[in-house]
């Protein structure tokens, strides 16, 4: 369990991406996360009905999931 002070401070990003276009968006992700040296406190996928698969990201900064969200559109 995470300690309470960092439940106050991070920072979600949701993304519904389509199964069809998942592989590459996921490697695209990953090229941008490693290219920004930045290591997500949280990185997971569900699969949800009518074919899309919710990626859920939690930042530790504000400013890395603003720029996560405007990169890949959350």
């Amino acid at each position: 369990m995470l300690p309470s002070i960092w439940l106050n401070t991070m920072r979600a990003v949701d993304l519904h991406i389509h199964r069809t276009g998942f592989g590459e968006s996921l490697s695209d992700m990953r090229r941008w996360l490693d290219h920004k040296d930045c290591t997500p406190a949280s990185f997971e996928t569900t699969t949800e009905p009518a074919g899309t698969v919710l990626v859920h990201v939690e930042f530790k900064e504000s400013e890395d999931a603003e720029a996560f969200k405007r990169d890949f559109g959350g």
